[in-house]
């Protein structure tokens, strides 16, 4: 399973230094603190949609790509987790123009990260 989307099922992109700014307050608690007991750099302060999807599939939750970049972890079958708060569906480039949005990342750029696990996955 693969998620894109913004802070509804973003599960730790952007707790990230590259992450978007102005959001560290989710590296803190109480977030994450109901079901996880420490911070989890999600927008709940439990378990989100996609984790009691990934659940009802007997899957484990989805790390969060950023994770798997900084621990030097391959990606799993399992799934990635792309989504990132503040995301949207323009194109980088343009967002990047727009100060409002210039640190948000976009499900196209997310997309073209895909492919790019994908790849590291199947071994083409």
């Amino acid at each position: 399973m693969y998620a894109f989307g913004d802070s509804y099922i973003d599960t730790g992109n952007t707790g990230s230094t590259s992450g978007p700014s102005g959001f560290s307050y989710v590296s803190n608690l109480p977030y994450g603190c109901t079901y996880f007991h420490h911070s989890t750099n999600r927008y709940s302060d439990g378990r989100l949609v996609i984790d009691l999807i990934a659940q009802s599939l007997s899957l484990p939750y989805l790390p969060p790509y950023i994770y798997l970049i900084n621990s030097n972890q391959k990606p799993s079958l399992m799934g990635v987790n792309f989504a990132v708060v503040g995301s949207t569906a323009i194109i980088q480039f343009l967002c990047e123009k727009q100060p409002h949005t210039q640190h948000h990342s976009s499900i196209p750029s997310n997309l073209a990260h895909l492919v790019q696990q994908l790849l590291g996955v199947s071994g083409v």
